[in-house]
């Protein structure tokens, strides 16, 4: 009777072993596969973060296109023989006059009146009560050789500036003082200067500065 007593002890020391066995093969599994779950997590993190850096650089693209230095202004520089006359009012149009017989004639914007091209020589026509600006020339081409084309106004500061009380332009051996250089590409400024797009009376104008 002891030794039957015996092996039935033994025996059911044996069956506890073996569910103790089992038992930590099931959490060392789980464990492991909770490890795994939290290094999927990582991973989705970093993707995440991967996504809002590449957001970022999508964002600073946007910078820099805003910021291209033109602020919205596009210059129009044509054939040497013509000068660009530029429209303000909602219903005009640009057009071209001819270099050296015509000049621009550019009505207020309230005067609902596109431009004109005038004979040399000839004063704008007055429209609504005030005198057009007056574009003898839109670039140097327009000029003898050796001349510039100066502008009659003053710039503001800052990138994105606007010529006040300008009145038109003109060409001219060279500009005096107080005028400024006129424009259309970056071959038309000198001394290092740069052709920078600006409004003048509302048009589009460039400006060597």
């Amino acid at each position: 009777m002891k030794i039957g007593a015996w092996l039935g002890v033994l025996a059911s020391a044996g069956v506890v072993a073996a569910a103790a066995g089992s038992m930590a093969a099931c959490s060392s599994s789980s464990a492991s596969g909770g490890g795994g779950g939290d290094a999927g997590l990582d991973a989705s993190a970093t993707g995440d973060g991967a996504a809002s850096s590449d957001g970022g650089a999508s964002t600073d693209g946007g910078s820099d296109a805003s910021g291209g230095g033109d602020c919205g202004i596009t210059l129009h520089p044509t054939a040497a023989t013509l000068v660009y006359c530029p429209s303000v009012a909602p219903d005009g149009g640009d057009t071209s006059c001819a270099a050296g017989t015509e000049h621009c004639c550019m009505p207020n914007k309230l005067s609902g009146q596109g431009p004109s091209c005038v004979a040399t020589g000839t004063a704008c026509p007055v429209v609504a009560g005030k005198a057009p600006k007056d574009f003898a020339c839109s670039e140097p081409a327009n000029c003898a050789a050796g001349s510039v084309c100066c502008a009659v106004g003053q710039l503001g500061a800052g990138a994105c500036a606007q010529v006040s009380m300008f009145q038109g332009t003109s060409c001219k051996a060279a500009c005096a003082a107080a005028e400024l250089v006129v424009c259309q590409q970056q071959s038309d400024c000198a001394g290092g200067t740069t052709c920078t797009a600006v409004s003048a009376g509302g048009a589009p104008m460039g400006i060597c500065r």
